[in-house]
Formats: structure tokens, sequence, C-alpha cells
């Protein structure tokens, strides 16, 4: 049996001499599977403990992400016919979705959607966005560490060919791309974090210094400077806690104690 590493947690507390009091950092799933929400009870009581509650981005904003996503050829025009209707039939065997539906959508919104059907759908709404209308629910101010245009810009770096290609290859290599979806998930119940890094650092490829690395340091550095005034459950995609240069490494250069808090 493999030993769980001491760093196997997705709830982090975080303390500095200079801070009001307790914040907390979790890393989250934009999944509905039950395995994502087996710390609920335990996660929502911290939330109530912060003045703040943080996400990536405003999560109300998120919703209308598609409508200012930058134009993108439809995909039946970024692929040539025989290949578009291939991989429409790969996706509807394998995932349930026909992309002739969602061919107004960006691909990078479609490989999104994808990854989501592949998991069990226990919940009304994924992890991200019921820890966010529980804040809300709660009236805690909601903020987020990068804003809606931050995002866009680096949405605007992958053109509409390259999201086509990382779709190709998705149906190119179905059964694998089901294996990572499924170990990504197990790693995540497991509360691996460095792994769920590692592995999405691999899947990222080229851009993973865009995906993953400056905007860890641009999170990790807004996250310094609110809980310098207030306490704050912030939570963000897991893959950002883990590996040296992410999110808990960071504040911890900076000084911060960061803790793993365990399941009850």
């Amino acid at each position: 049996m493999t030993r769980a590493s001491s760093r196997a947690s997705v709830l982090w507390s975080i303390e500095g001499t200079d801070c009001p009091g307790t914040s907390y950092l979790m890393g989250t799933m934009h999944v509905r599977d039950r395995r994502a929400f087996r710390r609920w009870q335990q996660v929502i009581q911290k939330v109530e403990t912060c003045k703040v509650f943080a996400a990536e981005i405003q999560i109300d904003q998120l919703k209308s992400m598609p409508k200012l996503l930058p134009s993108v050829a439809p995909l039946h025009q970024l692929l040539p016919e025989r290949k578009f209707q291939k991989l429409r039939r790969q996706l509807r065997k394998g995932a349930g979705i026909d992309i002739d539906s969602y061919d107004h959508l960006p691909p990078v919104i479609l490989l999104q959607l994808i990854d989501e059907a592949l998991l069990a759908r226990d919940y009304p709404a994924s992890l991200d966005e019921s820890l966010w209308d529980y804040a809300k629910m709660q009236g805690k101010e909601l903020l987020g560490l990068e804003t809606t245009d931050a995002q866009l810009d680096f949405l605007r770096q992958l053109n509409g060919i390259f999201q086509a290609r990382q779709l190709l290859e998705v149906g190119s290599r179905w059964p694998r791309h089901r294996r990572q979806a499924m170990r990504m998930a197990a790693l995540y119940e497991a509360e691996e974090i460095d792994k769920l890094y590692q592995s999405a650092r691999q899947g990222a490829g080229n851009i993973r210094k865009t995906l993953l690395l400056q905007r860890n340091e641009h999170m990790a550095g807004s996250l310094s400077k609110l809980m310098r005034s207030q306490t704050v459950f912030c939570a963000v995609g897991a893959a950002h806690l883990g590996g040296g240069k992410g999110m808990l490494s960071r504040l911890k250069k900076e000084g911060f104690t960061v803790k793993p808090i365990k399941p009850v």
C-alpha cells in the first residue's frame, strides 16, 4: 500500500504575524462528482469563520465568460469535414456530447464540458460553484484573485487552430484521455496535490508556464495582500497548490505558516 504524502491535503490553514487571523486555501475541482464533496461539512465551517471568500475569478462573471471569449471560427470550419465528423462520432459515443450542438463555443470550453461529462453528476453544481454560492448565502464578501480581463488575455493566446488540435488529440486518444480524467478524480479524492500538479503540468505541455506557473505567482501575490488585511477562505483549482512553484510554496516563501488540515 502506497503511503500518502505529508502534503496530501486539499485544505490548508495560513497564518502570518501581520495577519488579523487564520485564513484558508483549498484546492477544488470543477466537477459535480460526490468524491469532490467529501469534505463539504468541514470546509463550510472554515468558510463561516472568514470575512472574505476568494476564487480564481468571480464565479458570477465566469458564467458569462463564453460570451466574452475572443472570437474563434466554428469548429467545423477549423477542421476538415472528415476529421470533424470522426471527432463528432468519437465524442458522442465516449462522452455523450454532440459537438455539432456546441459548434458556436470555443474548443477550450468544449474540452471542459467533455471532462465534466466523464465524471458523475451527483450534485446540481460543481464544487467551486457550490462553495461560491454558499459563501454568498452567508453574506461573505466575494472576490476574485484574477480579473476577467486577465483570464481573457490568457485565452487569447490559445488560437483556434491550437484549440482544435487539442480536441483532435482527445478524440484520437480517447481511452487514454478517459483514464487520465479518472486518474485526476482519484488523485483528488486521495488529496495528492503534488501529483495533481505534475499531471496538470504534463497535460498543459508548452503552455504550462502561462497556464500554471505565471498564474500561481499572480494568485499567490493577490491572496497574500488580502490576508494581511482580513481573513480569507480561498478556493482555487487543486493543481495550483502543489509543486515547487505552487501557491503553497510561494506563500511559505513569503513568510506565511501553511499547515495541512486533515479530514475529520
